[in-house]
């Protein structure tokens, strides 16, 4: 399988001003800090050089020659802005709770603020390629179910879905990277949330029942100072979460304030010295003819 590059398109940092609003309420603590618009442009960075591009499906002739094409979950549209400017012959349209303010945008290029629970606002079998990506720590078990039946309804008979997403939790590392990791997932599971959505992906799609050609695949993605810049900032960026959790990982750990602050500490060295990734997974699955 072929992944398709979209390096030559310009730095999507150009479209935006300088503020990105925030003031969208979640059910998820961690996704709503003053870090978010630098958190989403890391993880985008990431994804696209550890996946080597924006996407794996076989779209990419029909992206060339014109598609209608759908982003769930857009947040700050840098891919969509990357793709938009890259395939001007086909029409994309990003869909978020909230969307960015952009000082400009190419004009093949839609964004539409709207809640996926209330139902795609698109009528059956319209869209030749749909994507998804990087909401598995804002959403639960049932609501994953929702997501997936209105991913294929919108999408045309032949047509591509595509989702991407890292695990909430870090692997490897020392007593207190797992100590932490572990709590984490005690706190996720308690909200319904998948620590580790990979596993879930490939049966949540195949469940609907109108898919064929169903591919999964997953990417480790080393984080720490040892492995680049990217993977430094990636680590402080776990670190800065694990913190906005903190008043109530504290009660769950039954730890004191001065312990928390001194595992997220060695965290962050054993993130430096030892093996420490994190897990990124792509499913692509065709809708049935």
């Amino acid at each position: 399988m072929t992944k398709s590059l979209s390096d030559t398109a310009p730095s999507p940092s150009s479209f935006y001003p300088t503020s990105y609003p925030n003031n969208i309420s979640s059910p998820h603590p961690m996704s709503n800090d003053e870090f978010k618009r630098e958190r989403l442009h890391l993880q985008h960075d990431l994804c696209k050089c550890s996946w080597k591009g924006n996407f794996i499906a076989p779209v990419e002739e029909k992206l060339k020659s014109g598609a209608t094409v759908l982003d769930v979950g857009c947040g700050p549209c840098l891919s969509l802005l990357e793709l938009s400017t890259t395939y001007p012959k086909s029409n994309f349209i990003g869909l978020d709770t909230a969307t960015p303010r952009l000082f400009s945008r190419p004009p093949n290029l839609s964004l539409l603020t709207h809640n996926v629970f209330s139902g795609l606002p698109f009528p059956d079998n319209h869209f030749d390629f749909v994507y998804q990506r990087l909401i598995a720590s804002n959403h639960t078990i049932e609501e994953w179910k929702i997501i997936m039946q209105e991913l294929v309804r919108v999408t045309k008979k032949d047509g591509w879905i595509e989702i991407v997403e890292m695990d909430n939790v870090i692997c490897g590392g020392g007593r207190a990277t797992k100590s932490l990791s572990s709590a984490m997932k005690t706190y996720l599971h308690s909200k319904n949330i998948y620590s580790e959505i990979g596993p879930h992906l490939k049966k949540l799609l195949s469940n609907t029942g109108d898919l064929t050609d169903i591919d999964q695949l997953s990417v480790d993605i080393p984080i720490g100072k040892k492995s680049g810049r990217r993977a430094e900032l990636a680590l402080l960026d776990f670190a800065s979460k694990m913190n906005s959790l903190k008043s109530t990982l504290l009660t769950q750990m039954d730890i004191t304030n001065e312990h928390y602050d001194a595992l997220i500490e060695t965290l962050i060295y054993e993130a430096n010295k030892q093996n420490v990734y994190w897990k990124t997974h792509r499913i692509i699955g065709r809708k049935c003819s």
